[in-house]
Parts: structure tokens; C-alpha cells; sequence
């Protein structure tokens, strides 16, 4: 009885792992809507915070020309246009970015 139960605990182990695979596989990977990108600018000093202050979601159009033009590498005929959302600029640098 108790084999029974481990091999049923590992055949549903197995069934979850499976599923996820595909789901990824066919939904994140399959391009079907857009791309979110977003964006954490981080002003350290007074000249980045003016210009970190200036920047505006608009300014990385690149990101969406770029994955369009590396789509037919990744066997995409057409790719929806990513959405770019800028977050409002940190003063701190992120933890690995620290000396």
C-alpha cells in the first residue's frame, strides 16, 4: 500500500511538472499578447535625476523595433508590440549593483 501511494505521489509530481512545461512552452513562450516591459530607472546624483526625470515611456520605441527585428531568428513570422511601462526613478541602487 505504501508503494502505492509513493508511486501515485510521484505520478502527480510528474503530471505537474509536465503541465507547466507545456504551459509555458505555449503560452509565455507562443507570443500570443504582448510583451511587458518594464523599466526601473535609478538616479544617483542630480544630473541623472534631471534626466531620469525627463524620460518618458515613448523614449524606448528601440525595445519593440529590436524584437521585431530579431523575431524571424526566433521563427516569429510577427510579434505584438511590447508594452513599456517606466517606473518612477530610484534613489538607491539595487542590492548587486552595491560595491
Amino acid at each position: 500500500m505504501r508503494r502505492a501511494r509513493r508511486v501515485l505521489i510521484l505520478l502527480l509530481a510528474l503530471a505537474l511538472v509536465a503541465g507547466v512545461t507545456l504551459f509555458e512552452r505555449l503560452w509565455v513562450r507562443g507570443w500570443a499578447r504582448p510583451l511587458v516591459v518594464t523599466i526601473y530607472p535609478i538616479a544617483m546624483d542630480e544630473t541623472s535625476v534631471e534626466f531620469v526625470g525627463r524620460l518618458k515611456d515613448g523614449d524606448f520605441q528601440e525595445i519593440g523595433a529590436s524584437l521585431a527585428r530579431e523575431a524571424p531568428r526566433w521563427r516569429r513570422q510577427a510579434i505584438p508590440a511590447p508594452h513599456v511601462v517606466l517606473k518612477a526613478p530610484a534613489r538607491v541602487a539595487p542590492p548587486d549593483l552595491l560595491p
